[in-house]
């Protein structure tokens, strides 16, 4: 009967022992998975930030207008404002054709790539070749003497329509008549150009706005998109390449290192309370306070010594014999 206390109280022990541990390896993977996903947004921005162009139009006389930039970026331009406000979705635009979009990352480096549709129409095939211009400014407040912002990069690429023969554009829409007739094919022509290999976005001066340009006014456009990939360190590389491969191994460490800390710290909490212990057993001195009586003696209380049965009466009845 006294080994089921003992028996209980080793199971509530167990119990409670095991539902912490649980606790602990729960808390650990929420808090390793919040810690990783952190830790990947700052390490790896996003891989390729797409951006739609809007071209304006060139004035009556069918001249193009002159760049912001002081001629150098000239033609029908569509400009993209890069900001910390722009990747909130009431961010505005410094004029009517700009695009709010969300800002490099700085430190980082860029490919960039610019994809248009253009139609087969005549006025296209006439225009021959055409300059698609890209140009990297930094922020206004940089400028000197209240002039336009700084030019940071600048790179043009030729573009033209593909040639095809009268024949072959005959014999083509005849071929395809039923999937052009009923809106499932178009007579387009995609064209994309990379105009930058590894554009390097500094810390001390990172891109503001971006500008595309296409020197030709009489050029149609359905539409058009600017691409830019980014270029990883080997960490990034890493994170972003091997996904689920370094986020398992990345969250397994951060459980490691949590379940580590918390086991110093309940090692320590239990040497504090040994120590207290034992400076509690010392300050009661080599008494017999701390001694328990037993059944066999009488059923002698806790902290008390068992007396000795008395003698006095034995030795009175001696006496009266003799």
């Amino acid at each position: 009967m006294e080994s089921l206390p003992r028996l209980r109280h080793a199971a509530v022990t167990g119990v409670g022992i095991s539902v912490r541990g649980v606790l602990h390896v729960f808390a650990s993977l929420v808090l390793s998975t919040m810690a990783y996903s952190a830790i990947y947004r700052a390490v790896v921005p996003e891989a390729e930030l797409t951006y739609p162009l809007h071209f304006g139009l060139c004035r009556d006389d069918g001249t193009a207008p002159t760049g912001a930039s002081g001629g150098l970026v000239g033609g029908r331009a569509s400009t993209v404002a890069l900001s910390e406000s722009s990747t909130h979705a009431g961010a505005r635009a410094s004029s009517p054709r700009d695009v709010p979009a969300t800002a490099l990352a700085a430190g980082y480096s860029y490919t960039a790539r610019v994809c248009l549709e253009l139609p087969e129409s005549p006025p296209n095939v006439n225009a021959g070749t055409f300059l698609t211009e890209l140009a990297l400014f930094g922020a206004a407040d940089e400028a000197e003497d209240g002039g336009a912002a700084p030019l940071l990069f600048y790179s043009s690429r030729p573009f033209v329509l593909r040639y095809k023969s009268e024949q072959l554009r005959y014999l083509s829409n005849l071929f395809f008549l039923v999937p052009l007739v009923l809106g499932l094919m178009e007579e387009k022509q995609t064209h994309c150009a990379s105009l930058t290999e590894g554009f390097h976005n500094s810390r001390a001066r990172p891109v503001r706005e971006i500008r595309v340009s296409i020197s030709s006014c009489q050029l149609q456009v359905y539409s058009g998109a600017l691409q830019l990939r980014t270029s990883f360190g080997w960490a990034g590389t890493l994170m972003h390449s091997w996904f689920f491969t370094s986020a398992a191994a990345g969250i397994a460490l951060l459980m490691l290192l949590y379940l580590l800390l918390v086991l110093a710290f309940e090692l320590r909490e239990g040497m504090g309370r040994a120590d207290q212990g034992a400076g509690a057993g010392d300050e009661d001195g080599p008494g017999f306070s701390g001694v328990q009586g037993s059944d066999s003696w009488g059923g002698a209380g806790a902290g008390t010594l068992p007396r000795a049965p008395s003698s006095v009466p034995a030795v009175e009845g001696l006496r009266r014999r003799g």
